[in-house]
This record gives C-alpha cells, sequence and structure tokens, in this order.
C-alpha cells in the first residue's frame, strides 16, 4: 500500500501550544481557530524518468502555498512497492485530503482515467487522449464521400460567382482608372505556385481517414491541466482562421500551410494543426523542412517577376563611351525600375495567407526571411526565443522572427526574477521546463483549492492562462496562452482580437509611398538628364 510519505507541517503549524484551535482577539477573548485544509501530492517513484521534472511542479505547489495567507497542509504521497496510483489516492483520502494534484505521468493517469470511482478529487499535470477512434460503417463512409463532393460542387460555383464579381469590379475599376494609374501598374509580379518540392504533401492528396472520434467516459472528480503543445496548436489554428479574409484576390478561399519537421513532438504538433484547421474547414498543405536542404524553401516561394509590356518599346541603351553620364543615369534607372518591379513581386498576393509553423525558434529563424510578405505567420510556444532584455541571442532571433505571432505562458513571456523572488521567497526555477513546471504547479494548487472548498466550476487568471472549469462537464480544465507577437528586438503582448487585426502590410499604401518616391527620383533623373542633353555637342546626341 501506498503511505504518506512527507508532510509540509512548516506551513501550516501554529508557532507556539497557546495558538493551537483557537486565536486570541483584541479583548483578551478566544475564538476557534478554523483547521487548514489538507491537499495531496502524487509523487512518481524515486529515481524514475519523472522524478526530477515532477520536482519542478512540486516546487511551484509549495512555493505558492508557502505565500499563501490562507496556505493548506500538504500531504506528499508517494507509491508503494505496486507502484499503484489508485492506491496512492487511497492513502491521501485516507489521510484527509480534500483534493489531489498530480501525476505528470501519462501512464499514471491513463489509470486514473480508467477507475470507476475516485476516492477524491484530482488535478493531474497532463492530459491523456479524450476521445475513442471508432472506425466509420459503410454507410457513414458514403455520407461523407456525398458531403465531399458536394462541398466541391458548392466551392466550385462560389468560385464562379467571385470571378464574375471581381470581372465586373475590375471592368469599372478601368472606366474610372487615370492613364497614370494604368501605366504604374503594367510592371507586375507574383511568387510561383506551381513548384513541386521534396517534402510536400497537398491538401487534396491527403486521404481522410474513415473513422470518427467519440468523447470517452472519465469518472467524476477528474480534471487534467497541462502544458499541451498540441492544445496550444488547436488555439491558434482558430485564432488563425479567424484572421484569414474570407476571399482571395481571384475569389478563392485562402488556402494555408503547415511547417514542420520529421522529428516526434514537432510532427505531434503539425498533426493537431491539420486536425484543427481541417475542422475549420481549410485543409491545409503539409512541407516538412530539411535545414540541410533549405533551397526547397527559397524555390518553393521563388518570386517570379513579369517583363515588361511587349506592347512598349524597350529603350535603346545608351553608349557608355559616347555618354558616360547618359549611361550612367541609365543605368540607375534600370536599375530603380528593376526593384521597383521585384517589390510589386514580393508584394503580389501569396499563395497561403496563414503558415502555421510546428517548429523551435531556431528553425523558424532559418525559415522565416525566405516565406512571403504578405503571409501571416503563426506558431506554439515553441517559438519562443527566449528573454530579449537578458539574453542576447534571444534578442537576435527576434529580428529573424519578426511578425510571427504566437501563444505562451504569461508567467514565460513577463518573468523577471527579482519579481519572482519578491513574490516567492524561493531562487528561481533553473531554465525554461522548470520555469514552466513552476507555473503549472501554481496554477494547480489554485484549482485544487478552489475544489476542495467545495467550487465545482470556476475561472482562473493563472500563470499558464486563463483557465476555466466545470466538474459536471468536462475532465478538462481549459487554457487559453496569452497572444504575442514577436517585434524587433522584443516581444509582446497582445490580446486575441489585436493578433487577429494586425495586419502584415498595406500593400497599396506601401505601393503608392513606392510610386511617389519612384516619381520624385525620375523627375529628378529627368531634370539631370535634360541638363546634361544640353551640354552635350551635336556631335554625340542621346538615343531617343
Amino acid at each position: 500500500m501506498a503511505t504518506v510519505c512527507a508532510s509540509v507541517f512548516a506551513q501550516t503549524l501554529p508557532t507556539s501550544e497557546a495558538e493551537v484551535g483557537q486565536k486570541p482577539t483584541a479583548e483578551g477573548e478566544t475564538i476557534a481557530k478554523a483547521e487548514p485544509i489538507k491537499l495531496a501530492f502524487i509523487l512518481p517513484r524515486k529515481k524514475s524518468r519523472f522524478d526530477a521534472v515532477t520536482q519542478y511542479a512540486l516546487d511551484g505547489v509549495l512555493a505558492a502555498n508557502y505565500a499563501s495567507p490562507d496556505p493548506a497542509h500538504v500531504l506528499l504521497i508517494r507509491p508503494g512497492a505496486d507502484d499503484n496510483v489508485a492506491n496512492q489516492l487511497k492513502a491521501a483520502a485516507n489521510a484527509g485530503a480534500l483534493a489531489a494534484i498530480g501525476p505528470l505521468d501519462r501512464n499514471a493517469i491513463e489509470q486514473i482515467a480508467k477507475m470507476d470511482y475516485l476516492p477524491l478529487p484530482v488535478i493531474t499535470l497532463n492530459q491523456v487522449e479524450l476521445d475513442t477512434v471508432v472506425p466509420l460503417t459503410p454507410e457513414e463512409i458514403q455520407e461523407r464521400q456525398m458531403q465531399e463532393e458536394a462541398r466541391k460542387m458548392a466551392d466550385a460555383a462560389a468560385r464562379e460567382l467571385n470571378a464574375t464579381t471581381l470581372a465586373q469590379q475590375e471592368a469599372l475599376t478601368e472606366e474610372n482608372s487615370t492613364s497614370e494609374t494604368t501605366t504604374s501598374s503594367e510592371s507586375s509580379g507574383s511568387i510561383a505556385t506551381d513548384l513541386k518540392v521534396p517534402g510536400l504533401v497537398l491538401a487534396k492528396d491527403i486521404a481522410l481517414e474513415n473513422v470518427r472520434y467519440e468523447p470517452r467516459l472519465f469518472p467524476r472528480g477528474l480534471l487534467m491541466t497541462g502544458l499541451s503543445l498540441e492544445t496550444d496548436a488547436a488555439y491558434v489554428a482558430e485564432l488563425g482562421v479567424k484572421a484569414l479574409p474570407r476571399l482571395t484576390e481571384t475569389g478563392e478561399r485562402p488556402k494555408v500551410l503547415v511547417l514542420d519537421q520529421d522529428k516526434p513532438l514537432q510532427k505531434r504538433i503539425s498533426a493537431a494543426f491539420c486536425q484543427k484547421l481541417t475542422e475549420l474547414g481549410f485543409a491545409p498543405d503539409r512541407l516538412t523542412i530539411d535545414l540541410k536542404d533549405l533551397q526547397r524553401i527559397t524555390q518553393f516561394f521563388e518570386l517570379v517577376v513579369e517583363d515588361d509590356d511587349p506592347e512598349i518599346e524597350p529603350e535603346e541603351p545608351i553608349d557608355q563611351e559616347i555618354d558616360p553620364l547618359g549611361w550612367r543615369q541609365q543605368q540607375l534607372r534600370q536599375t530603380r525600375e528593376s526593384a521597383e518591379r521585384r517589390a510589386q513581386a514580393a508584394l503580389a498576393e501569396p499563395p497561403y495567407y496563414a503558415v502555421f509553423m510546428a517548429l523551435d525558434a531556431s528553425t523558424a529563424s532559418q525559415i522565416r526571411p525566405r516565406l512571403p510578405l504578405r503571409t501571416r505567420l503563426w506558431g506554439t510556444s515553441l517559438l519562443y526565443p527566449g528573454n530579449p532584455q537578458t539574453d542576447s541571442s534571444a534578442k537576435a532571433l527576434t529580428y529573424d522572427l519578426k511578425q510571427v505571432g504566437f501563444v505562451d505562458s504569461p508567467f514565460i513571456l513577463t518573468y523577471n526574477d527579482e519579481t519572482f523572488e519578491a513574490t516567492y521567497k524561493v531562487p528561481p526555477p533553473a531554465g525554461l521546463v522548470g520555469k514552466q513546471l513552476f507555473a503549472l504547479g501554481v496554477d494547480a494548487l489554485s484549482i485544487a483549492n478552489a475544489i476542495a472548498r467545495g467550487q465545482t466550476a470556476g475561472k482562473i487568471s493563472g500563470l499558464t492562462g486563463s483557465l476555466s472549469f466545470n466538474l459536471d462537464l468536462s475532465p478538462v480544465v481549459t487554457r487559453h496562452g496569452t497572444c504575442a507577437m514577436i517585434a524587433s528586438g522584443s516581444v509582446r503582448m497582445l490580446s486575441p482580437e489585436e493578433l487577429i487585426d494586425f495586419h502584415v502590410i498595406d500593400p497599396i499604401s506601401r505601393l503608392e509611398s513606392s510610386k511617389e518616391k519612384a516619381g520624385k527620383s525620375t523627375h529628378a533623373a529627368s531634370v539631370q538628364e535634360a541638363s546634361s542633353k544640353a551640354s552635350k555637342t551635336p556631335e554625340a546626341p542621346t538615343p531617343m
């Protein structure tokens, strides 16, 4: 059987015998003092692979409990020889605990999830699968195929209707446009979309699994919390879809892309992105990155600069020996015009309006500069570069990850050693993982305290995000991390609405500004060229 291995009496026991069970008032009378509630912390087996990481969460529980004005009596429960978590829970209940925190091990949580009855409410530090995969029947498969055909027909009809509407708008625009506007829009470009590269899997080539998901039944009193990156990915996918335009400039639904690597964690995040995006009606293409061959990405998003209008005769070249000043002016003008065409190509409508990166910060920093300017970029807390204020490497990464949106724990985004030590009176946790698990322990204690006091539902502004729970409706603590965007040299926290509404660039104003500058430069060049012509001898006229 499991045994109560230790108790944290220093946090709860009174300092003198006179205070036991009663508290003196100003008049010398005494009133009964409420006994502190008892909570249990479920520990793993000693020297197991979960022992060290669980200690980080336990440190968060104990530090937050110590800092609380109404601390609980925390019991530490080690497993017995049988390593049975059910016996640990029974030992905690027999010791008077009103709620238990832990475990972190998914296998142990799976044991709890299969129990018919829990002796006390349990707030775990990790999550297991919430659904059971059930194969579709032949009738359900046929119904799904019919729905898919109907969706394709509806999309085709919508594209045709949108194309007609856009054609009418373009015709109206052409009637109202000036000749200057028409001339300035002749040079344009786009981003290649037909290029196939290794590692690319198109959404249309991904066959749907003939399965459905049914919710599992869990014992009442089980609440699962954690720092699941898959949960973060699902939330980020929702934000990203809300930021998409209804239609592209060609009247079609916007496309999205998921970038990942051939690594277990990145593949799990990628699968979560793909599943949620498909549920939301935006089945993504997927590209697996190989850092040994980054040329794939460069080729995939290669700019296609269109040639000048064939109806306009090209400018005749100026002979450098005959007219060196005129030749230099022509070279500058042609270089400027080529740069303008490339800028227009870079600002062209991207093949993907959103790219969801299942990548870490280091890898993403190598990919980010190769992506289209107008594409919104999204990621999970795996993209957090570190604190730019204290880490020069993290600050350098922010410049390569500029305008990438992601979610993370507010504790991580706002972390400061001085504030931490002033709040918890303990040394700061070591490393990012230590800080994340410390914050998880603090939030688990808040939920356990609420449940131990009879609360079955509630919302908490926690260190890991905005938390909500309802024992009667769901076995999961819903967690939404804080939205943030990486800027040059900093990481800015934003509200979900601000992150959704953010515009990477305004291509129209950017182009107009470019045209104004180009117009001024062209005018200055014309004046200088005219002056040059006036000083030339008749034997060396500038070609027209």
